[in-house]
């Protein structure tokens, strides 16, 4: 929020200045002399944004103040603005990315490429495929899709406000909420997912994540190895759940997240949805 305001004040100030070597300034904006003032006039309204785990504010791009020595102000600068051309949103695309590698968001872990291999390799994509990413962060497991299978139909879930700014800049549609909250019917081919750990929320992210299946679909997910060797009710049952099911537990190697900036061990766990017969 700062640099864009900043931004802003920087365009409007380099514009007046050149208004005044042109002899050019509006009488209105005579008096207009200082950064401070500038600042001022071209304030914005901010706007709360809930991500799930906190709120914080995003800029609205609407003046706060509405006088005539701020309209000239926001006039003079109007035809700089930018404008939603590609080339404007591959760099807000880019700022964003920047911004969530030390942004530390809650439970927010990109899935490294050595992972996101291991997690394709159990699937057969084609034309057309419905896939779901429940927890897409910043589309890491959807630009893989993408990238196997570019007419593969992409649903993405994501609960903080600044991914899905990102993912919609990547082009997918996405639906900004719990994915735990959501209710529609599924008919999914495959659900790829990358779920957050803490209070063994990945088993409840499974086993929601797997009612969205059509039948014969599959899922594959990575899994803290937790739930594969504690002794507590919600763990013993999810091992039961999926050794009915047929499916498989597998291991990833030490520090397969260490590049995302965790060293916290994980799994993966491969669970077909039965045929109805």
């Amino acid at each position: 929020l700062e640099g864009q305001r900043l931004e802003r004040a920087q365009l409007a100030l380099n514009r007046l200045a050149d208004a005044h070597q042109a002899g050019t300034v509006p009488q209105v904006l005579q008096g207009v002399t200082s950064k401070k003032r500038v600042l001022e006039l071209l304030a914005t309204k901010h706007e709360q944004v809930a991500n799930g785990f906190h709120t914080y504010s995003t800029d609205t791009g609407e003046p706060v103040h509405t006088s005539e020595e701020a309209g000239a102000l926001w006039d003079l600068i109007a035809k700089d603005q930018p404008t939603p051309d590609s080339r404007k949103d591959e760099q807000e695309l880019q700022r964003e990315l920047n911004g969530v590698k030390f942004a530390q968001i809650p439970g927010y872990f990109s899935t490294p490429k050595a992972v996101l291999d291991e997690l394709l390799a159990h699937v057969s994509l084609f034309p057309g495929c419905k896939v779901l990413e429940p927890e897409a962060g910043s589309g890491a497991i959807c630009d893989a899709v993408k990238e196997q299978e570019p007419e593969a139909q992409i649903t993405a879930f994501e609960v903080n406000y600044s991914l899905c700014n990102i993912l919609r800049l990547k082009g997918y549609q996405v639906t900004q909420g719990d994915f735990i909250q959501d209710t529609e019917a599924g008919g999914f081919d495959y659900v790829i997912q990358n779920p957050p750990f803490e209070r063994q929320a990945d088993i409840d992210h499974i086993r929601h994540a797997f009612d969205k299946l059509k039948p014969g679909g599959r899922l594959v997910s990575v899994c803290s190895p937790g739930p594969f060797f504690r002794d507590n009710r919600k763990s013993v049952e999810f091992r039961q759940w999926i050794e009915a099911l047929g499916g498989e537990k597998f291991d990833l190697p030490d520090g397969s997240f260490k590049e995302s900036g965790t060293s916290i061990n994980t799994v993966y766990v491969v669970i077909d949805k039965p045929l109805i017969h």
